[in-house]
């Protein structure tokens, strides 16, 4: 499944140029390697999680929202 429409253009090129071409395929990747990712801020990973949680599925090593 493609990346979901409110995820900005920066991150979703980030994401594209580091080799994840859907949403699904970000799920067991480490959090701290993904927001590393120039044009992966905060409001973008918040979106990723709460899509992959969505689904069933997580980053590795996610930051607890507490």
């Amino acid at each position: 499944m493609p990346f979901p429409k409110e995820l900005a253009k920066p991150a979703v090129r980030a994401l594209h140029v580091a080799g994840f071409d859907t949403i699904d395929a970000l799920h067991g990747q480490r959090y701290e390697d993904i927001a590393k990712l120039h044009g992966v801020g905060e409001k973008a990973l918040q979106t990723i999680t709460t899509e992959l949680a969505r689904r069933g599925l997580a980053l590795e090593g996610m930051k607890s929202n507490a």
